[in-house]
């Protein structure tokens, strides 16, 4: 993978040392502090009722522009050939029917809960917050601190226009001066959550 993009046909320059900084931060926050946070901002009361088991999560979004329209139930489940967890596909679907045409802080005022019948891995747990959506997580109990294989980012949670501000500049504030794009940033963010957060991306 080549970063950054090019613009006009001609070589933006980078910084090596910098995009490594930007990556390392993400690696960093990933390791040491996104389970603390989500911990402490999720609702752990829901009663397991198939002994936490991933394979079978189920996860449904509460919002209420849905509730007032009588929508249908905002669903979603954990899917082996697509790699992608409940909450994902659920946040996934609200966003498309409701959330995107939100800024971001109407968004999370329109979004009253999303109930998942497993907890949380550490990847949803960090595309969670990038949303600013932790708060809003109702489950069982804490985080799965393991590391989750062949997880997938949804396509439809990549718009940067989506994320929470303050999180998103933290982000870039990691990559200041590297010469990468929003996009690039982007690119490194999704291929290093789903290569399981531990590791930098390649680039040539």
């Amino acid at each position: 993978m080549s970063f950054p993009s090019e613009a006009a046909g001609k070589r933006i320059r980078w910084n090596v040392g910098l995009i490594n900084a930007g990556q390392d931060k993400i690696i960093t926050f990933m390791k040491y502090e996104i389970l603390n946070i989500a911990n402490k901002k999720m609702e752990k009361t829901l009663e397991s009722v198939q002994g936490d088991n991933a394979m079978a999560c189920h996860a449904t979004v509460c919002s209420r522009k849905t509730a007032a329209a009588k929508s249908e139930e905002i669903a979603g489940d954990y899917c082996a050939r697509t790699c992608i967890h409940a909450e994902m596909e659920a946040l996934e679907k609200y966003m498309k029917l409701v959330g995107s045409a939100l800024n971001n802080k109407e968004m999370k005022n329109d979004l009253v809960r999303i109930t998942v019948t497993s907890p949380p891995c550490l990847s949803c747990a960090f595309v969670l917050e990038l949303f600013g959506v932790l708060d809003k997580i109702k489950t069982t109990k804490d985080v799965y601190k393991g590391f989750t294989s062949s997880w997938k980012w949804p396509d439809g949670l990549k718009k940067i226009a989506d994320f929470d501000p303050g999180f998103w500049l933290s982000i870039q504030a990691g990559f200041k001066d590297s010469g990468c794009t929003d996009d690039d940033i982007v690119k490194m963010m999704v291929k290093i959550i789903e290569g399981g957060g531990g590791s930098r991306v390649r680039h040539e």
